[in-house]
């Protein structure tokens, strides 16, 4: 009969202290900001960061709650920013001034530097040697992209001009390299991890590239409303940077099965961003917008304004918010921060 009264006692708080377990974790869950987070599944370094912060412990750990969303496509994902269906976003240079032009109050809040290289291909053999041998000749890119800027950038550098010298049509990501290899144009302008991908399976030359780079952009209500949560979000960012810089392998692998690309070639690509090359240590992650980022973003309001993208020029100036990440890495010191805690879902 005692056996059975202490086997019952035993039970009875067993069940307590599981109880008191799963109360308590619904508890944190609560006191969790959530924070909805969209990023691209087929670019580089922004893409990596969305694995990361989908597949550790990352938000966690800086009490928050993360629903993070890849999206194929950057014109989905930006208008998912507008609409408020999330409340930060991975993207480049060009797309992030679009919001910011047409009155969406936004920040851009952090860079995580390159996103690869962009450049002008051409077929193998082909006489084009140089962007002024493309006088007279037909240039295919996506038009409203960071790549499309950085042509046009080119092209006047080298003292052509567009639909003058050179024809410059619109041609979609998915098409672009079977119309170059067609003759349906003479170079193409692509970005990296295809740029590689054609390079190696299509034989195609580089005639000239350049970068694009990460913009991540946050909406003020967000920022207003969970200034707190801004500022952990920040420092989950710094963590997941260190974490792919110190995990390459397995965040490539990750990577790999949503662009359904060779994690070989997306280390290859991955190489020209800084963080990901250089970064030891969380002192080392450097993602604060710099004075070259500025003049980066101002050109790029400038070109969505000239294409008559949008209706006005967006204030740079005013729309970069260093404040939050510089608050934020006041929490992240190499003598207290312990990378070990982080660990895979």
């Amino acid at each position: 009969m005692k056996k059975t009264i202490s086997t019952i006692f035993l039970i009875s708080i067993f069940l307590a202290f599981m109880l008191f377990i799963n109360v308590n974790a619904e508890s944190e869950d609560r006191l969790r900001t959530i924070i909805r987070v969209a990023y691209p599944t087929a670019t580089l370094i922004n893409g990596h960061i969305g694995q990361v912060l989908l597949r550790t412990n990352i938000l966690e750990r800086n009490n928050l709650s993360g629903e993070v969303t890849g999206f194929q496509y950057g014109p989905p994902m930006m208008e998912a920013l507008v609409s408020g269906k999330v409340d930060v976003a991975f993207t480049s240079e060009v797309p992030a001034t679009l919001p910011l032009a047409q009155g969406h109050k936004a920040k851009i809040i952090a860079t995580f530097g390159s996103l690869g290289r962009n450049a002008i291909l051409v077929q193998g053999g082909s006489s084009i040697k140089s962007v002024k041998d493309l006088k007279g000749k037909k240039v295919g890119v996506p038009f409203g992209s960071s790549p499309h800027r950085n042509l046009l950038g080119m092209l006047k550098e080298a003292g052509l001009a567009a639909d003058k010298d050179v024809s410059v049509l619109n041609i979609g990501r998915d098409e672009i390299a079977s119309v170059l290899l067609k003759g349906g144009v003479d170079a193409i302008m692509i970005w990296d991890p295809a740029l590689e991908q054609y390079v190696r399976k299509n034989n195609f030359n580089i005639v000239e590239s350049s970068y694009f780079h990460s913009v991540v952009i946050m909406n003020t209500d967000f920022i207003q409303n969970h200034p707190e949560g801004a500022k952990n979000f920040l420092s989950a960012l710094k963590e997941a940077v260190l974490f792919m810089a110190t995990h390459k392998d397995e965040v490539n692998v990750w990577f790999g099965e949503v662009s359904r690309l060779d994690p070989e070639i997306i280390n290859a690509c991955a190489e020209f961003n800084h963080n990901y090359r250089t970064v030891k240590k969380i002192s080392d992650v450097k993602i604060v917008p710099d004075d070259n980022f500025l003049e980066m973003m101002r050109q790029s309001a400038q070109f969505t304004f000239a294409q008559k993208m949008v209706p006005q020029l967006a204030d740079i100036d005013k729309s970069i918010d260093s404040s939050l990440l510089k608050e934020a890495e006041k929490k992240l010191d190499d003598n207290t921060y312990n990378p070990l805690e982080v660990v895979i879902r």
